[in-house]
Formats: structure tokens, C-alpha cells, sequence
């Protein structure tokens, strides 16, 4: 005996549901997909390059694409030898990373974009001058580091050169963005209740990586084209420049210095009593008060502030291993961008201006950090604030 099998012919309203459903999920797939994808189609460009004037990078709610910051480092290049652009490595997502050099002695006429010509670069100046390297979209989504960048080098290479010129004290390595995959994930709206750009990248990399984690463990690409970088250039001063992360107070800038008590008896003291003060000093006169970094143990100050410990997974914890004096900026994310902007330009300025009368005081530190560390016989590892 044959036994009959029935279907139930599903109602029309289940299908209805049904559509509705794979709809709604499609819709939720292709959100995913344009998040993760390395284009910008998701947001209507910004100017053009030529456009971008001085004014527009200080003063706009607007900073420029990965294509309009390497093609303006390019430019500048381009049009004074005391400037030259390198490809120092590639990211994740498979774009070169750049560096903009910037020296008082011009460059030859033919050199090479490698990491070699940054080190014969380097080594062609006076050994008196100091050399600062800046890292700037380690998290795209807070760019205002490579408006000010850009805007500092486009204004020193319109000075001539002189006794006086910031670039006679110190050489500056500058980082245009670093996290090139981020920088094209363009968006308005993932750093919540920032008050601008009106469009920016994304804080993690191709690989979902959070590049200012990953600095001892490499796991990206980018972070081996940084050390690569790094040690070419040896720098003296190093800044990482950001936007914060959601406290709330009157200030426009706020600054992480490396830990003074893990940076050592010779660099801890000078950037305790010497150096800091005369930053914070400098932006008062500058800019306006900027204090230290809020980071805060809860969610009000009546449960305390603590002083940021930044371990070697961060860039600045990082660069101090070989004694290097670093910075993080961290401009106020509910601020209007152009203020942060202002903010930062200030910070370097007045880094620069400060340099320029202590540089030998920084160079000196630094060699009896290094002779330091060569003859110790213990180095401690393991600490806590």
C-alpha cells in the first residue's frame, strides 16, 4: 500500500512574511558589505586636489580622502626640494603608506621613494638637528592631525629658507595617514556625537584591526611599515596625533606624554619638570589652556582621573623602547572640527618653536638615554602605576 504524501501549499501571507524577511536581510547584508568594503562609493567626493588651500585645511568642516592627502604631500614635493615623498610599506589593504620628508638642505634632484633615501636624507643635515616624526589617521575617523600636517608643511615650504626657519632646527618625518585602509572606509556617522568632519574614515584598518594596539605584536602590515619607518628615521620626538573619545570638558586639546615613571631616570625627568611644562606653557600663549588627557576611572570626576599608561601596544609606549620623547594629541571630539584642527597646528608649532631654542638640550638627553641602555645590566620589564 502506497502511502499518499500531502504538501501544505503555504498562504499567501507566509509568503508575504517570508519576502519581507529576505528583504530585510538582504538589506542587512549589503549595510555589512559597504561598511567592510575598501571603496568610497558610500560617500559623494570632497573638492578637488587644487582646490585645497591653507584656509580650507585649518578652516573647513572637511579633511581631505587617502587619493587628496598623498596627492598634496606630492605637490609639495614637487614643487620644493626641501621635500620628498616615500612609500614606506604597504597596509592590509593593500596601499602603499607614505611619509613626507622634510629637511632644510634640499634633496638631490634624482632620489629614490624608498626608506633608504629617508635615512640618506636624514643623515645629510647637521647631526645637531633634531628629527621629529608625526603619525597621523592611525584612526581615520579622527583626521584632524592630517589637516594640520599637511597645512604646517604647505606653510614652511612657502618660507624661504633662513637661519630662522623652523626646518634649520629640526627635520620632520610626517605620516599623511596611516591607516590607508581605514581612510578609504568613508562614512559620516561611526564616531558618535563628533562634531565633524562632515565626512571621515574608519577607525579600524582592512583587517578590523585597531592599528594603536598592534604596535609590539605586528600583526599588520601597516605596523611593519611603521617600525621599518621608525628606525630609519630614529626620531628624537615622535607624535601621534587623535580626537578623543567622549568626555566631556572645556578644553580643546589635551596631550598623553609617555609615561615619565616608565620612560627611565633620564628621559622620566626631562619630560616631567623640562618639557612638559614648557608645551603646556607654549599652547597657553599659542592656543588656549590644554591640559592633560581625561581619562577617567567612571563616569563622573568625583570617581577619579587616572594618569594613561600607554604600554608598547601603543605607539607612543612603542617608540619610548628606544627612547624617543612621545606625544599623543588628543584634540576634543565634541569641539567643531576646525577648532581641532587649529588645536593640533598650535601643538606643533609650538613643539617646533620649543625645539627650535632647546634642540641640544633633546639631543643630549637622548644620547645619555642610549648610553643608558647600553651599559645596563638590568632593564625592568614589569611595573604598574
Amino acid at each position: 500500500m502506497k502511502q499518499q504524501c500531502r504538501h501544505k501549499v503555504p498562504s499567501f501571507a507566509w509568503m508575504m512574511n517570508q519576502a519581507q524577511t529576505l528583504v530585510v536581510n538582504l538589506a542587512f547584508a549589503l549595510a555589512l558589505a559597504c561598511v567592510g568594503c575598501q571603496t568610497e562609493t558610500t560617500s559623494p567626493p570632497l573638492r578637488p586636489m587644487g582646490s585645497w588651500s591653507l584656509d580650507s585645511l585649518l578652516y573647513s568642516n572637511q579633511t581631505p580622502t587617502w587619493e587628496e592627502a598623498v596627492n598634496m604631500a606630492s605637490e609639495l614635493a614637487r614643487s620644493d626640494a626641501r621635500a620628498t615623498l616615500h612609500e614606506i610599506g604597504f597596509g592590509d589593504v593593500g596601499r602603499p603608506i607614505h611619509a613626507l620628508v622634510l629637511t632644510a638642505k634640499p634633496a638631490p634632484r634624482e632620489i629614490a621613494n624608498d626608506l633608504n633615501a629617508i635615512d640618506m636624507r636624514l643623515n645629510s643635515q647637521p647631526d645637531s638637528v633634531v628629527r621629529v616624526m608625526v603619525n597621523n589617521a592611525i584612526h581615520p575617523g579622527e583626521p584632524c592631525g592630517v589637516n594640520a600636517s599637511l597645512a604646517l608643511a604647505a606653510d614652511w615650504l612657502s618660507e624661504p629658507d633662513s637661519k630662522s626657519h623652523p626646518l634649520r632646527s629640526a627635520s620632520w618625518v610626517i605620516v599623511p595617514q596611516y591607516n590607508v585602509g581605514g581612510a578609504t572606509r568613508r562614512n559620516c556617522c561611526t564616531r558618535a556625537n563628533q562634531n565633524g568632519p562632515e565626512f571621515y574614515g574608519f577607525r579600524g584598518n582592512a583587517s578590523n584591526l585597531d592599528l594603536n594596539r598592534d604596535f609590539i605584536k605586528m600583526d599588520s602590515r601597516n605596523a611593519e611599515a611603521f617600525v621599518s619607518l621608525f628606525h630609519a628615521v630614529n626620531p628624537d620626538v615622535f607624535v601621534d596625533t587623535h580626537t578623543s573619545n567622549g568626555a566631556d570638558y572645556p578644553y580643546t586639546m589635551t596631550l598623553i606624554a609617555t609615561q615619565a615613571d616608565k620612560a627611565g631616570p633620564i628621559l622620566g625627568p626631562f619630560l616631567r619638570n623640562v618639557m612638559e611644562p614648557a608645551l603646556y606653557a607654549g599652547m597657553k600663549d599659542a592656543f588656549g589652556p590644554m591640559v592633560p588627557y581625561v581619562y577617567s576611572l567612571g563616569e563622573t570626576p568625583e570617581d577619579g582621573i587616572l594618569s594613561f599608561l600607554e604600554t608598547p601596544r601603543y605607539s607612543t609606549g612603542y617608540t619610548t623602547l628606544f627612547g624617543t620623547l612621545g606625544f599623543t594629541t588628543e584634540a576634543h571630539m565634541l569641539k567643531p572640527f576646525s577648532d581641532r584642527v587649529q588645536a593640533t597646528h598650535a601643538f606643533l608649532r609650538v613643539l617646533s618653536s620649543w625645539i627650535d631654542v632647546h634642540g641640544d638640550k633633546v639631543k643630549e638627553i637622548r644620547r645619555l638615554e642610549y648610553n643608558r641602555i647600553m651599559d645596563a645590566q638590568k632593564l625592568p620589564i614589569r611595573w604598574r602605576l
